[in-house]
Parts: C-alpha cells; structure tokens; sequence
C-alpha cells in the first residue's frame, strides 16, 4: 500500500512530496522486505542539497510466519489520543487473527529495523533492551568522552552486535552472552512476561523504568 507523504529536507528545509510505502507483509511481499532492510524502500535523497534521509511515516511490518508485526509511529507523544484508532485501523486491515502475536509500537525508522532483526533471530527484546542498558555503563567507562546519540542491537555477518552512534562516529561492540543471561535470571519476571495480542512499546525508557522498579 502505498501514499504520497510531504517531506521538508532537515537540511536546507526545502519542501518535497514522494510515494511510500506504509506496509510490508515479508511473507507476500519479499523484495518490498528486502529494500526496506536495505534502506531503500524509504529513502529520500533532497534534489536541492543532495541530503539523504530516511523517510519517518506511519508503517506496518508484518511477519505472519514468526507472528509479530512492528508498527512505526512517528511523534507518538503527539498521537497518543489517536493511537487506539490507528491500531485498530492498521491491524484490522491484516485479517488475522493477533491473539498469539508479538506486536511492537516503535517511533524511529531505525527503531522499526532493529525490532525486525531481533524477531527475525528469535531474541527477546525485553532482555536486549536491558542488555544494552547495561553496556551503556561499560561503553561509558571505556570511552567517557563520546557523546552517545543512539545505539541499537545489529547483525553484523551473523553475529550480535551494538551499534553505538557518537557524535563523530559508528562503533560496533560485542553483545554479551554474559549480560544477556545475567538479564534473563536477575530479570526472569519482567522479560518473560507474556502478552502477546497486545502492542508494547518495548525501548529504553521501558528498560530504565523496568530495573528501577525491580
């Protein structure tokens, strides 16, 4: 499905309109799939200034074979009172039955990649979202100087990794199987929690709010 969306360059804010997609079903649609991973299927490149962006819209990934979908909402803090709506809008177009699925409200398109790699690979992201939590505190001694702007859980040939994004550069570090069994004992009551049917906004405020209540 697709729309035309307005974008305003974050560079030189010169206006623009582009068609879009809004959802992928990774069962019926592979190659939509496969240029979203990519970072191609919502790409923007400014015709004025040559910036490259990611286009930040309202999509829905859909994976009926594992069963979650990912729905990404941008400025969700301003749509809380339509959230209910859209949900129920997005989901009911599916035709499925979503009472053993794992559903996700994120609100970056970077965000909307790492849930599907972490579904894809069978991790929990309760359990991830507390492992990066406590590689922050390591990253943070090791390199006390580098101003974190995010960082995310990324398969790199196979393998685990967080992705740090600094202020003057990309560093991938290893994931810890220590920390993430640490997560699954010492935290065995919040990650494994099952609620499925349901979508949960699984991030880092949870993750912080989750070991401060524990």
């Amino acid at each position: 499905m697709k729309q035309v969306v307005k974008i305003k360059c974050p560079v030189c804010e010169t206006p623009a309109s582009q068609e879009v997609e809004t959802r992928v079903n990774s069962k019926f649609q592979p190659n939509l799939k496969k240029d979203l991973l990519n970072g191609q299927l919502q790409y923007f490149e400014c015709s004025n200034c040559g910036a490259r962006r990611q286009i930040e819209t309202e999509f829905l990934y859909h994976d009926p074979i594992k069963k979650f979908m990912v729905f990404l909402v941008p400025n969700l803090k301003n749509k809380q009172n339509q959230l209910s709506t859209l949900l129920e809008n997005v989901t009911r177009d599916e035709k499925v039955d979503l009472s053993d699925y794992e559903l996700r409200i994120v609100t970056h398109h970077a965000d909307l990649i790492e849930k599907i790699q972490l579904f894809e690979h069978h991790y929990n992201d309760r359990e991830v979202e507390i492992v990066k939590l406590l590689t922050d505190g390591l990253f943070a001694k090791e390199r006390p100087n580098e101003e974190v702007k995010s960082r995310f859980f990324y398969m790199k040939d196979g393998v685990p990794k967080i992705m740090y994004i600094t202020a003057n550069e990309q560093l991938l570090v290893d994931f810890s199987d220590n920390l993430l069994k640490f997560a699954k004992d010492k935290y065995k009551k919040i990650v494994n929690t099952t609620e499925t049917g349901q979508f949960h906004l699984i991030n880092a405020e949870w993750a912080a709010h989750a070991l401060s209540s524990s």
